[in-house]
């Protein structure tokens, strides 16, 4: 759960980042809407995170929160979100290391 915390945290805090220079290149707001829903737009440091898949949609979960975790399946993933022992192939460490005090 603390994985999906701090990746929605950074993917929210990366959507505003492109959002704003998005804004300053002058692109209309419905351009800006698409571009911001392309994963691409995340690669590298951050994990794009769908919406049905984001921290906002299970923080409220007190039962049941493997189940929830497990049906939260983004459009172009089968079987959810990736278990941990896929972590290390997605990014884990440049994620956990992208913090202001490291």
């Amino acid at each position: 759960m603390l994985f999906l915390k701090r990746a929605s945290d950074l993917f929210d805090q990366r959507r505003e980042e492109l959002e704003k220079e998005f804004k300053e290149q002058g692109i209309p707001d419905a351009a800006i809407e698409t571009l911001l829903k392309g994963a691409d737009q995340y690669s590298g440091r951050y994990f794009y995170v769908p919406e049905n898949a984001h921290w906002f949609k299970f923080k409220h979960l007190k039962e049941n929160v493997g189940t929830g975790l497990n049906n939260a399946k983004p459009p172009a993933v089968a079987g959810g979100l990736r278990r941990p022992h896929q972590l290390s192939t997605c990014g884990m460490n440049s994620l956990m290391t992208s913090s202001p005090w490291s």
